[in-house]
Parts: C-alpha cells; sequence; structure tokens
C-alpha cells in the first residue's frame, strides 16, 4: 500500500505536473506557428505561454494549539512554518486548534511569553490534570476545579516573569480567518470578582475536599495516587508553616451556603487581577468603573450586578450604585449574575421571541463573547476551532469583499466571505402573503438531539483561474473536523452521517453544497478509509460505504488508497519503539482526507498526498532538542533517528500527519505585477486628504502619552471582527510597499469614524481612525454592529505614524 511522501517527492510530482501541461501549451503554440505565413517578410510575434502557478492547500489537524499548554513549546511554531514553507503552501487549514487559536503564538509574538498568566495556565493544567471535573467530596456536595484563568496565581508569587522554553519562532504564515466550530457558546451564569484571600479560601477548601474524597476510595488509579501524594505534601507543607493554616477551610466546609458559594467561586470565570488589585497587590474597587465604560454596554445589558449579603442570599444593586462604603477586601461580595428572560431562559439561549435577538449566532452574543474575552481569561477561549492560514506574502489588490489574492497566481480567497455552515439554504416563505426569504434549517451539527452535535464545518469560498482558460471558477472549500464520539459501530455511523449531513448545507442563498459544481471538502473525518482492505472491520465498512456514496455525488477522494494519517501513541507500552524504519509503521487510521468535485478541477490536479513530516524531522534532528524535564531526555539517542523525530512530532507537535493538495492554475503575469506597483506608487492628493481627515478626527479623540502614537495609512484594506484575543502589529514589506494587519478592538465612535486602538507591546499603544465609505443608513448600521469594545482585525497599506 501507498504511504506518506516526503517533501521532496511531493515537489517531485508537482514539477512534473507542471512541466506536462506547459509543454502541451507550448506545442500547440507550436503548430499553430508552423502554420503562418509571412510573404511580406514582416516579423510575427508569438506571445509564448507562461508556465502554470501552482496552488497548494494542506489540512492539518494539530492539537497543541491550547491556551497555555504550548507556550513552553518551541516546535509547534517551527514545525508549521518549515514545512508549509518547504511545500510552498499558500492556504493552511488547522483542525482541532483552539479559539482563539493563535493566543499563544500571539503571546510569544507581542512578548507576554513567560507573564504569569500564561504561565500559570500551563502549569496548572498539567499539575491538575486529575481534577478534570468537579468532585464529590465526603459530605456529598459539589466542589468545582478552578478554570485556567490568570487569577489562579499562588500568593506566594512575587511577580517576576517565569522561565519557559525559548517560546519558538514567530509565525511565518497569518491566521487571515478563524472560528469556533460551532457549538453553541452560551454566557457563563456568573462573573465572579477576584478577590486574592477567598480565591485562597477556595482553593484550600478544594484541596481538603478532594483529600478526603481520595483517602475514602478503596483503590487508586496511579494518577490518583499521584494526585493524592501532591495534595497531602502542598497540606503538610502549609501546615509547618502554620499548623491553622486550615482552620477557616475547614469552618467553611461545614456550612452549607459558603461551601455552595465557595464551589461557584471557583468553578465560575472571575475578572482578572489587574481589574481588583493594585500592583501591590491590595484589594481595589477600580473594576466597577470600568465595567461601567461604554465599551461594556452589552455586559451590563445581559447581568445584573448582585451582592452576597452575610446570610449567603444576594441582592440585586443599580449598576450606578455606590459600593464605596463596603471596604474593598470584600469585592468576593459582588457578582456579575446573568439575566432571565420572562420566558424563563438565561439571556443568551434565544429561547422566545423576546430573547432570540440576544440569543445565540446574533451578532451582540458575539460581541459579548468578546467583552467577557477582555475581562477574564475564561475557558471559551479554549474550544475547538478552525483557522486558515495564509502565506504573508499575499497580496490584497482590493477591499476584502474581492478577497486577498494570492502572490504570483491568479486564485482569491474570499476571506469575507468565510463562516460556519450551520445551516441549509435559505427558504421563500409565502405563508403569510408576500414572500419572504427566511433562514435555512439548523443542520444537525446545531441540534443536540442528535449524536453529532457540536462541531460544524467551515466554509471558505475560494476563486481560481485554471490555466489558460479566459475564465474563473468557484470552488467551494469545506474544512470538517468530523465528530469522534464513541468508537462503536453506531458511534462511527454518526461520524459518516454528520459528513452525509454536508450535502444538505447551504452555500448560496438558495443552493445547497451537494448542487455545486466544484467543491473540496477536506479535513480530519475520524472515517477509517480502508478500500483494499481485504476484511475491512466494521468501523472501516462504515467509511468505505461513506466514500462510495461521496463518489456516486461526484466527489472523488484525492488521497488515494485509504493511506493511514493518525499516529500510533507513545503513552503505555512502548510499542512505537519496536515499529519499523518507514514512517507509514507509525500510523494507524485513514482519517484524513480530501475529497473534490468538478471535472476541470479534477483534471487540474497537480498532487495530492499525505505529508510526512516525520522524514522531514529526522533530516533536521539537529534542530530539536529535547527539554530538560522530558522523561526521554537523553535516552531518546539511543533510538534511530526515525524514533526520533517520531517521539519528538508525537509528543509536541501533533498526532495527525498533515495532507497536502496541489492544483494548477495560471500565474499572474509580469507584466500585471509591473501595473500594480506602479499604481501603488502614484501619489494621490484625495487618498492623503482622507488621511489627514482620519488623523484630525482621532487627534480630537485622545490623549496621546509618550508611548502612543497616530498612525496614517494611505488605504485600508481589509477590516472584519475577530476572536484574536492579543493585540498585534503586523507589517509586510514588498519593495516601497509595506501592508500591516493589525489586531486590537474599537475604542469609541467619533464623528462617524471608528477610533481603533492596538497594544502590540504593553504601554505602546498605537491609534488609527477609520470612517466607512457608506451612506448615512449604511454608516449608522456599521458603527452599531461594531461598538466599542468589539475585537477587530485591519489591514492597512503603508501605515506611518503622525508626525
Amino acid at each position: 500500500m501507498a504511504g506518506p511522501l516526503t517533501v521532496a517527492q511531493i515537489l517531485k510530482k508537482r514539477r512534473q505536473a507542471q512541466q506536462a501541461l506547459h509543454q502541451e501549451a507550448l506545442s500547440v503554440v507550436n503548430h499553430r506557428s508552423a502554420a503562418l505565413s509571412d510573404p511580406e517578410g514582416h516579423t510575427t510575434v508569438i506571445n509564448l505561454p507562461l508556465p502554470p502557478a501552482v496552488f497548494t492547500v494542506v489540512s492539518w489537524n494539530v492539537q497543541t494549539f491550547e491556551a497555555g499548554k504550548s507556550l513552553g513549546n518551541p516546535f509547534v511554531n517551527k514545525v508549521i512554518n518549515r514545512v508549509l514553507e518547504a511545500v510552498s503552501a499558500d492556504v493552511c487549514i488547522l483542525l482541532e486548534s483552539r479559539s482563539d487559536s493563535y493566543v499563544n503564538m500571539n503571546a510569544i509574538e507581542t512578548g507576554h511569553v513567560g507573564a504569569k498568566g500564561w504561565k500559570q495556565a500551563a502549569d496548572e493544567e498539567e499539575q491538575d490534570d486529575d481534577d478534570e471535573g468537579d468532585e464529590e467530596d465526603d459530605d456529598g456536595g459539589v466542589v468545582a476545579v478552578d478554570e485556567d484563568d490568570d487569577d489562579a496565581i499562588d500568593e506566594d508569587d512575587d511577580g517576576a516573569p517565569l522561565d519557559l522554553l525559548d517560546g519558538g519562532e514567530p509565525l511565518t504564515y497569518q491566521q487571515n480567518v478563524s472560528e469556533m466550530t460551532g457549538k453553541r457558546w452560551l454566557p457563563p451564569k456568573a462573573l465572579c470578582i477576584y478577590e486574592p484571600a477567598m480565591v485562597k479560601l477556595q482553593r484550600d477548601v478544594r484541596d481538603l475536599s478532594r483529600i478526603a474524597t481520595l483517602k475514602k476510595k478503596k483503590k487508586l488509579t496511579k494518577k490518583e495516587t499521584a494526585a493524592l501524594k501532591r495534595l497531602r505534601k502542598k497540606r503538610d507543607k502549609n501546615l509547618e508553616a502554620d499548623d491553622g493554616y486550615y482552620d477557616v477551610a475547614k469552618r467553611a466546609r461545614k456550612h452549607a451556603g459558603q461551601k455552595k458559594f465557595l464551589g461557584n467561586y471557583g468553578y465560575f470565570p472571575k475578572l482578572t487581577k489587574a481589574l481588583c488589585v493594585t500592583e501591590q497587590g491590595a484589594p481595589t474597587q477600580t473594576w466597577l468603573g470600568h465595567l461601567r465604560d461604554e465599551s461594556f454596554t452589552l455586559v451590563r445589558h445581559y447581568y445584573q450586578l448582585v451582592y452576597v449579603k452575610d446570610d449567603w442570599s444576594e441582592q440585586v444593586l443599580d449598576w450606578s450604585v455606590d459600593i464605596s462604603s463596603c471596604p474593598a477586601k470584600d469585592n468576593w461580595r459582588f457578582m456579575l449574575r446573568l439575566k432571565k428572560c420572562t420566558c424563563g431562559e438565561h439571556l443568551g439561549s434565544g429561547s422566545c421571541g423576546f430573547c432570540e435577538e440576544l440569543g445565540a449566532y446574533t451578532t451582540s452574543l458575539q460581541n459579548l463573547r468578546q467583552a467577557v474575552d477582555s475581562l477574564t481569561f475564561y475557558m471559551c477561549t479554549c474550544q475547538e476551532s478552525y483557522s486558515i492560514l495564509l502565506r504573508q506574502e499575499t497580496d490584497v489588490m482590493n477591499s476584502s469583499t474581492a478577497g486577498v489574492w494570492v502572490k504570483d497566481k491568479l486564485v482569491s480567497v474570499k476571506s469575507a466571505a468565510a463562516r460556519l455552515v450551520m445551516r441549509a439554504p435559505d427558504e421563500l416563505d409565502t405563508s403569510h402573503g408576500k414572500p419572504v426569504l427566511k433562514a435555512g434549517a439548523l443542520l444537525g451539527y446545531q441540534d443536540n438531539s442528535i449524536g453529532f452535535y457540536g462541531r460544524c464545518p467551515y466554509l471558505l469560498p475560494v476563486e481560481l483561474w485554471l490555466p489558460y482558460r479566459g475564465t474563473s471558477q468557484m470552488m467551494y472549500l469545506v474544512a470538517f473536523h468530523g465528530p469522534f464520539g464513541a468508537s462503536t459501530n453506531a458511534g462511527v455511523e454518526l461520524r459518516a452521517a454528520a459528513m452525509r449531513e454536508l450535502m444538505s448545507a447551504g452555500t448560496e442563498p438558495s443552493k445547497a453544497l451537494n448542487d455545486e459544481e466544484n467543491v473540496m471538502v477536506i479535513g480530519d473525518f475520524n472515517l477509517d478509509w480502508a478500500p483494499d482492505a481485504p476484511k475491512p472491520n466494521g468501523h472501516q465498512k462504515i467509511a468505505n460505504a461513506l466514500y462510495k456514496d461521496f463518489n456516486k455525488r461526484g466527489f472523488s477522494a484525492l488521497i488515494p488508497d485509504g493511506i493511514a494519517t493518525s499516529l500510533a501513541s507513545i503513552h503505555g507500552a512502548a510499542k512505537w519503539k519496536q515499529k519499523g524504519p518507514d514512517t507509514a509503521s507509525f500510523t494507524s487510521s485513514a482519517y484524513d482526507n480530501c475529497f473534490l468535485k468538478g471535472s476541470e478541477l479534477k483534471s487540474h490536479v497537480a498532487s495530492a498526498a499525505v505529508l510526512d513530516v516525520i522524514s522531514w524531522i529526522e533530516e533536521n534532528l539537529s534542530e530539536f532538542k529535547l527539554p530538560d524535564d522530558d522523561p526521554q531526555k537523553g535516552k531518546l539517542g539511543t533510538l534511530s533517528k526515525k524514533h526520533q523525530a517520531f517521539y519528538i512530532y508525537r509528543k509536541y507537535v501533533s498526532d495527525h500527519l498533515p495532507i497536502v493538495c496541489d492544483f494548477l492554475v495560471a500565474p499572474i503575469s509580469p507584466h500585471t505585477k509591473a501595473l500594480r506597483a506602479r499604481a501603488r506608487a502614484l501619489e494621490n492628493p484625495n487618498v492623503h486628504r482622507a488621511g489627514v481627515e482620519r488623523t484630525v478626527a482621532l487627534l480630537r479623540s485622545v490623549t496621546r502619552p509618550s508611548m502612543e502614537a497616530v498612525f496614517h495609512f494611505d488605504e485600508m484594506l481589509d477590516f472584519d471582527v475577530t476572536t484574536t484575543t492579543v493585540d498585534q502589529y503586523l507589517p509586510v514589506y514588498d519593495g516601497e510597499t509595506r501592508v500591516a494587519t493589525c489586531v486590537g478592538q474599537v475604542d469609541r465612535h467619533q464623528d462617524g469614524y471608528l477610533i481603533l486602538k492596538c497594544e502590540p507591546f504593553q504601554g505602546q499603544i498605537l491609534w488609527t481612525s477609520w470612517r466607512p465609505m457608506a451612506r448615512p443608513r449604511g454608516l449608522d448600521l456599521f458603527l452599531r454592529i461594531h461598538p466599542p469594545g468589539t475585537r477587530v482585525q485591519w489591514k492597512m497599506s503603508n501605515p506611518r505614524p503622525a508626525t
């Protein structure tokens, strides 16, 4: 059976396909030129066709992008960068990353690596793996486990940055769009106020309850034994320093009201420490003034401010209340409680006509999520997501409606139209007389009564021109990370059903994916395709049937023969050390693949393969030194280079090999490039005047300390809402032209302008002012759906500080 291909093999197949098609085009020209007659001896010029370009799409299930965990891992960036560069990938789809998927990489690139919040999240997740849920204590109550937020910092922390590995190199591929996989996000039912003493008390109660629970068990697992040992050691150390250390915690465990409050306090997100304590660590009440800011209007709209009284009951307060009479050390008494609709459900559920506009899939709820993210280090930033990465040399020819043009080839990635696939095509509703366009039915990915509820596919339209053609083709690229669930025949049937559900998804307003001419479905489907297995097992039979069904619909699997992509485990028994010397011996199931529909597109596939990243690491093994705390440190060198490379990739990067698909497309001619460069070099007085007006509007609205700058720019190339939680400023140079991508937030509205704030480094703020070119009603709508506090990403040509 065929196996993964190395980078060299993929590049060879690609070149052969390019050369073959180019020779075919040249032979047509040669044939026609031979038939030309020129009796008068005039010179005849024949423009020879350019070689076709290659448009490369990579799908990669990279599972290490989780808040905190990958911060101390410099291998992830390096592998992604180098491998994508090696195959000249244009688009990379990351699966099973986290939202925001680049929260860790942004931390590295903006200097936050090593900051307490990031490091603490990593430490606690690794140490408290045994606390993966609510634990029932010896009194029958529930003590909730801490969320991984930046409030969870030990009180003896001196505030100094903690050492990590080097953090890895910056990413050379740029996140263009990213989205959570579509599981309905509902706002947390409460937001607590951080108070150091209460955080400590909650932890002490949790630790005592956990010890009591484990002591009651007749038989402990290896993991539980280690957890009990760690907790006892921590307890004994505290008691040695102060024999009354746990007195308050013991009393709290005996009081039902206080115990319940502490469980909730540990479970619900808390406002970040920076809002609730001074730099010296003393409690402060500045958090309330922060929440009263215009940018947090939505938070006040969804949440009530409540006060916890001495009897542990709650009193609702007005947001304008003066709390100065309450000591700051009692910050814990205040809480943000999610409001309920008259239908009885919490806001955010959208259960009735009154609260539908505040429910799931609405702009207001998305903006609330961003506001909650900015206030807390909350777990909604750790849900799985799709991320579309584009090489940074992409060239934006126009606004985002025209898409991002991939450099040197006629391919436009319509990132502005990218979206989760949640609904069937829209329908015309004529039941009330005049026809009304009605949103299509929600697909099974959003119906929690269906077994594959949870992960939606992701749609990215791509317009491309095939070589030696005058018209473009629109290809709907659908990324999908299929459900996993139970590893039974019934569970695998659900995975196949989730794939078939794709066919009912809406692409255009009244058109289903099944009816489109050109479609690419790519990703990790969790279906083990085994077309050549003489005796396929039950799971493989289900996968084989699904592949046959797709084939009948016009879809062809581009990765042939059921080549395995998921990797064997390195945990438990060390069977991986006995594997053979080839990459294929480390793989297990053929989960990742690419289906393609469209006869012309299929005829222009240059190559499609599973990429052998393990061999690539093997060739560059000297660049991957294990950290000192790795259990294989000092031992791995006794194994073959292939085994060492497998261990490094499997542990630190992913348990899947990526797949690569190459398409032959039309190149951009040198003449077109030259015209574009000249057009950009011409100074436009209107553009200059508009830039001055933007700057004047901005200067009127902000006061600028020495560490802040107002930026001019020639043109706003792209602007969209983002889920990225960390600010960044990424300039890219192309000769004399500079294009910069910024991630920040809408700070305020001023005279119809959006005042944009980006803080790529702590204390250094970049201000930008932009007014969308729209009619008054359109401008008003645009401003309303981008209220202050909205997280946005914008791209500018030739940004420069105003003097």
